[in-house]
């Protein structure tokens, strides 16, 4: 089984901290941190601060050994399996294209051709979410309680609509334009709010600024890197293979084929 490559913190939010089972939270919130391992939290608990992850590592509940029980995780196929509790062989997605073994087609994950996206080039937003056959989070919570609001925000379409499934409030970033956008599946425009931030331009405003570290670098020490001395005599002494290549005739042709010595 492979080890959580995402860190899934899931929260409960009322007006107080705490809630009863009696007293459903008024705000839940799904965050996906893409390739941060559970034991990231640990690693560097020292640079969070009390606000952050180490409130909800203190004040929830945390699972630093949670395994997938399945081998392949590439992103949209941990991320399905995050926002809807299933296993690929339940909510379909395999990879992010595929190839349908009756028809020898090739599918793409949500590429949907009788979708077209919102505010945005031509063949930039034809997505769906019609490959994913379980549902998220987000929609059970409608089911549950319709009046409920779900809104799934991401900068790359896969992951939103991945993580939005059946919902209508999906949005991602269209990366040349630097503008929030959605497709036909989900609305027919832009809500107002969305308009208004893509006209402020106010995503330029970070331009000008470098990603620097917040502190000195020794303090993001990694525990888990390993050093190998090439010259220590144990690694020295380790047999040498060399690589020698057999030709052989075959009824279509002749092929080579190499052996280790």
């Amino acid at each position: 089984m492979m080890k959580l490559r995402y860190f899934l913190p899931f929260l409960a939010l009322s007006a107080t901290l705490r809630t009863t089972a009696a007293e459903p939270p008024r705000l839940v919130v799904q965050i996906v941190v893409s390739s941060m391992r559970a034991e990231d939290l640990n690693r560097y608990a020292d640079n969070f601060s009390d606000e952050g992850f180490l409130r909800l590592v203190r004040g929830g509940t945390f699972y630093p050994e949670s395994h997938y029980d399945y081998l392949h995780t590439s992103t949209p196929v941990s991320l399905a399996t995050l926002t809807t509790g299933a296993n690929p062989s339940v909510h379909g997605i395999v990879a992010e294209r595929w190839i349908d073994y009756v028809n020898n087609n090739v599918v793409e994950l949500i590429k949907d051709r009788s979708a077209m996206g919102i505010d945005c080039d031509a063949g930039i937003g034809d997505c769906s979410p019609r490959n994913l056959v379980a549902p998220t989070l987000g929609e059970s919570l409608q089911q549950s309680s319709p009046k409920s609001l779900v809104a799934t925000v991401a900068l790359d379409p896969a992951s939103a609509v991945v993580a939005g499934g059946y919902t209508r409030n999906v949005f991602w970033m269209d990366a040349p334009r630097a503008n929030w956008i959605t497709s036909s599946f989900y609305a027919e425009t832009l809500p107002v709010w969305a308009r208004k931030y893509n006209l402020s331009r106010e995503i330029l405003g970070y331009i000008p600024f470098a990603w620097e570290l917040k502190y000195p670098r020794e303090r993001y020490r990694n525990s888990q890197s390993t050093v190998i001395d090439l010259n220590k005599p144990e690694h020295l002494r380790r047999k040498r293979h060399r690589l020698t290549s057999v030709e052989k005739t075959c009824t279509t042709g002749s092929i080579k084929i190499w052996k280790s010595s």
